[in-house]
């Protein structure tokens, strides 16, 4: 029987050392450990242990008891084989099994013990001490910042109007920012102090552990000859049945002690419901039910709690909810309504199901817009997850009727087509396929932004799109009043027959025509996002554009714009500024 080290056995799941390594001038490394806990994870495998522990001493007790029966069973089987059989099972055997249930239990014990001390430490909050130490590094920057900012002030000579008054609230940012710091300080201490004492939690465990081994290696060695010859040495065996005693009388004050607890209505430890189940199976007649039912439902709803703490970390850590997880939010919502849910867990919960949804409609009709916008904005959160094979055949089926779309009226999308062949040569996760389907989704930021190319607007804007092809032509050679036009048309042949993202394609048109263009075609045509919608939009603008402005316009922006980078590189910049300050009421009103 293996034996496992009892302190590996109980920090794998729940205490991690984050190694950092730091490099001197002569290139040797030191390597210093950090402490991270994960508090949902230390109660669970608490409670995990304390459940495998009493499975296991169930099993032991019955060969105890195998054991005792034979012991006794002096008068049925007789012969000196027998005897020395006996005096085997009961001298040594019988010990070392006991060793084993004490060793299970105090496994056990050092779980419970590290959960209990870390709440009663730390509270019930993951904590990582070096994001702690980073955290206090930070803020005491911004503290000595802040007190030099105040000495400044307090040591001119002649203060200026206004200085008391900034004082006073630099030294009211300054109280906010110590007492910030003060709380974070007292949490590294606090996980410090839970992780230097946390080894003590397994000594009994460790003693066990070597009194194990040593019975085994004298075991091991005594069945010589089909004899029961008794190992040489035994003095592992005083300890054991010492051992035993004491865990009598511990089991009998601990149960009392929880049992107290229970009585007046309080909450109780990990180490407080281990006792009293361990009580329970060692003597099931002297507790009531009504105490096992108070100690399952203890049981019940602190799992809960961990699965529900395991979920907000999972979406913290930016996973993809799993279908169980869904299931139990929504039943952990109808269980606890007045429980309020975390609102990333809420957003990431709706996402999940909306995603699920898409999958069962691609199981029996088409994807809309809107369904590929959705399955765009999942893939690119979750990249690795794969992609279910009626979503891959439906996202083919659209992008294959948007594309033949286009060809009925001369257009070819050459990005459409990979994406056709990528779904047809079997795209496995997302993260590969929404590389090449995001520069056909996206659209201006805003509440009503049109994500996708929309087929049904091809042949109202073909005949306004086959009049031009490049905007410093519309933008030159006609007055403001066609500005809008240019502006459309040139987003179009920037992003259909140039390839250029909405970005780029912004930023050089904005710059063509005049910011002000930019501005009111973004501001009142947001719906109008996709390339051919751009087209369409010129149009309209004709009947919009009613104040003078001025552009910079022309054959040598043009030609500045195709042959220098970073006039490539300012356009895309302005238009990333443009796609971002549109949602500012106030922009438009002053650029006109």
């Amino acid at each position: 029987m293996i034996i496992e080290k009892s302190w590996r056995v109980i920090s794998n799941s729940f205490i991690h050392f984050v190694s950092k390594d730091f490099s001197n001038l002569n290139s040797l490394t030191e390597r210093k450990y950090m402490v991270k806990v994960n508090y949902a994870s230390l109660q669970t495998q608490s409670s995990t242990m304390s459940s495998v522990s009493q499975s296991r001493v169930a099993g032991f007790n019955q060969l105890l008891s195998a054991f005792d029966s034979f012991g006794g069973s002096g008068d049925e089987l007789i012969g000196t084989g027998y005897d020395a059989a006996r005096v085997y099972a009961t001298s040594v055997m019988s010990p070392y099994y006991k060793g084993f249930i004490l060793y299970s239990e105090a496994v056990a014990d050092a779980a419970n013990t590290l959960a209990d001390n870390y709440v009663a430490k730390c509270g019930a909050e993951n904590l990582d001490e070096e994001q702690l130490q980073a955290e206090i590094d930070s803020i005491s920057r911004g503290c000595m910042s802040l007190s030099a900012s105040i000495s400044g002030l307090q040591s001119k000579t002649k203060p200026a109007e206004g200085d008391a008054a900034r004082i006073s609230r630099l030294q009211e940012q300054l109280t906010a920012a110590q007492s910030q710091l003060t709380t974070v300080q007292e949490k590294l201490a606090n996980l410090k102090a839970f992780s230097a004492e946390s080894l003590l939690a397994c000594t009994s465990a460790d003693t066990y552990q070597l009194l194990i081994s040593k019975a085994m290696s004298g075991i091991s060695t005594s069945f010589g000859g089909g004899s029961f010859a008794l190992p040489q040495d035994l003095s592992w065996v005083g300890d054991i049945e010492q051992g035993w005693a004491d865990r009598e009388i511990a089991m009998e004050n601990n149960y009392l002690s929880a049992l107290e607890k229970v009585n007046n209505g309080e909450s109780l430890t990990e180490a407080e419901l281990t006792a009293i189940e361990r009580y329970a199976a060692a003597y099931p007649d002297r507790v009531d039910d009504s105490v096992i039912q108070y100690v399952q439902q203890a049981r019940q709803v602190k799992a809960e709690e961990m699965k529900y703490r395991s979920i907000i970390d999972k979406v913290d850590a930016g996973k993809e909810l799993s279908d169980s997880d869904t299931k139990f939010i929504e039943e952990y919502k109808k269980n606890h309504p007045d429980v309020a849910i975390n609102s990333e867990l809420e957003k990431a919960s709706a996402e999940k199901s909306e995603y699920k949804k898409i999958v069962e409609k691609a199981r029996k009709e088409k994807l809309s817009d809107e369904d590929v916008q959705i399955l765009t904005k999942y893939g690119e959160k979750f990249p690795d997850v794969k992609i279910p094979e009626v979503v891959k055949k439906a996202l083919k089926t659209y992008f294959e009727e948007i594309n033949q779309q286009y060809e009925a009226h001369g257009q070819t999308l050459d990005n459409i087509n990979t994406v056709i062949d990528m779904l047809g040569e079997g795209a496995v996760r997302f993260g590969g396929l929404i590389r090449r389907i995001k520069p056909l989704v996206s659209g201006p930021a805003g509440p009503n932004s049109f994500v996708i190319v929309n087929p049904q607007s091809i042949q109202k804007a073909s005949d306004v799109v086959s009049a031009g092809s490049n905007i410093s032509k519309y933008a030159n050679r006609f007055g403001y009043a066609l500005a809008g036009i240019g502006f459309g048309l040139g987003m179009y042949d920037d992003m259909v027959n140039k390839d250029m993202t909405l970005t780029e394609a912004v930023g050089h048109n904005s710059i063509a025509t005049g910011i002000s263009v930019a501005i009111g075609a973004i501001g009142s045509l947001a719906l109008a996002a996709t390339p051919v919608g751009w087209g369409f939009a010129g149009v309209a603008l004709v009947m919009g554009a009613t104040a003078a402005f001025s552009w910079f316009a022309g054959d040598q922006y043009q030609k500045a714009y195709e042959n220098n980078k970073e006039v490539r590189d300012f356009s895309t910049g302005v238009g990333e500024g443009l796609l971002q300050s549109i949602s500012n009421p106030m922009l438009p009103n002053l650029l006109w």
